[in-house]
């Protein structure tokens, strides 16, 4: 489970009528709910009023407070299982309630009264809660968060998911491209799947240096036809996923099956630039480092909400010295000025120099473990 900060403070007018409906991206609306995962931590604040649409009007005879300050969340799910959402330090006087909807209709269901309320609950003194239901494939969940209190005052959220997927709702997430021209040939699979969840990924993958495979496809399954000679490059692109290059051998692999996971894109985390390689005491990149560069460059194009820290690092013994610590500062603004030189706004890039304090390997046994302590790793912030 990860911590984040969600800074969600937005200004807002009135509440409209259910038959006046707004597309609204604000937080204390439906259809700007907050998008939040089935196995996280988050730490949010109310928006000080109510949103622009009174989206529960059709649920006046169950809730009790008109909409004053207003917040919601929403969550999905490939598959089945139960989901508990907990709260703590919620203010007095706060009503919440849990809606379900199919996830076409989404908040048009719930302004018109057509999805299903799972349940509400009234805070009057305690200031903690939990909301616990049976989650559907093909359901929407949405959380009405609704207090009397004036201000922004900060609350927490938890959210866990026991899976109780079933193998076919996991069959039908299966995007296959075959590439064999005989399916009744022996073929080698490359699996995407989601790190966390291990279940597939719909991803934009590129294989490479291959004699009659090479082109752009959309799947999570890539079957290619049998050979110990067969080999490989991909890069694998996905929404909601940091990017991912991989090169394949089959005659270093045993089984005739390789499972790729993607990590999902979190804030904070933190996630090392392999191959991106330096000359020794220099911030002059290998020429093979500049197509990772190239990556982090289209993945950052296309996730324009995403801001990064470029973190350098050096191979050095002994101290921490201040030479070490420009030289690793070089490093990360030398990737930072190719993505703002290809494009990339430089205000959405910081970088730090650690110098040798978080070198991977500070007795290596050989040169390539030396190369891996003069990386650069980059912090989704």
């Amino acid at each position: 489970m990860r911590f984040r900060t969600l800074i969600l403070l937005f200004t807002m007018i009135s509440y409209g009528h259910a038959q006046n409906m707004v597309q609204s991206e604000n937080i204390g609306d439906c259809s700007g709910a907050v998008s939040i995962n089935k196995q996280e931590e988050f730490k949010a604040e109310f928006t000080g009023k109510a949103g622009y649409n009174n989206d529960v009007a059709a649920y006046e005879d169950r809730l009790d407070f008109e909409p004053f300050n207003t917040f919601w969340l929403k969550v999905e799910s490939q598959v089945s299982g139960n989901l508990s959402i907990s709260f703590k330090d919620l203010p007095e006087s706060t009503e919440i309630a849990l809606f379900s909807a199919v996830v076409d209709s989404s908040c048009n269901a719930i302004q018109t009264g057509q999805a299903h309320l799972e349940s509400v609950v009234k805070l009057e003194q305690k200031n903690v809660a939990t909301l616990a239901s049976k989650v559907e494939k093909g359901f929407r969940y949405f959380v009405y968060l609704n207090s009397k209190k004036e201000g922004t005052p900060a609350f927490s959220i938890t959210t866990s998911f026991l899976d109780e997927r079933s193998q076919k709702e996991v069959d039908e997430l299966m995007k296959v491209k075959d590439l064999r021209s005989d399916r009744s040939a022996a073929g080698f699979s490359v699996h995407i799947l989601d790190q966390e969840t291990l279940l597939p990924v719909e991803t934009s993958i590129v294989v490479k240096n291959t004699k009659s495979y090479n082109a752009l496809y959309s799947a999570n399954v890539i079957r290619f036809p049998d050979s110990e000679y067969l080999s490989f490059d991909m890069e694998i692109n996905a929404p909601g996923y940091f990017f991912k290059d991989i090169s394949v051998n089959r005659r270093n692999i045993k089984s005739d099956t390789l499972a790729v996971q993607l990590k999902p894109i979190r804030t904070d985390d933190q996630i090392e630039l392999e191959g991106l390689q330096f000359e020794s005491e220099s911030d002059v990149l290998l020429e093979s480092a500049k197509n990772k560069i190239r990556r982090l460059r289209d993945f950052l194009a296309l996730n324009k909400t995403v801001n990064i820290e470029v973190i350098g690092h050096v191979h050095k013994e002994g101290r921490n010295s201040w030479k070490a610590k420009r030289l690793s500062k070089k490093r990360a603004k030398k990737v930072k000025s190719f993505l703002v030189d290809s494009g990339i706004n430089e205000d959405r890039i910081s970088i730090v120099g650690m110098g040798n304090e978080q070198m991977k390997y500070p007795e290596p046994e050989n040169d390539k473990q030396i190369q891996a302590n003069r990386r650069v790793e980059i912090k989704i912030k």
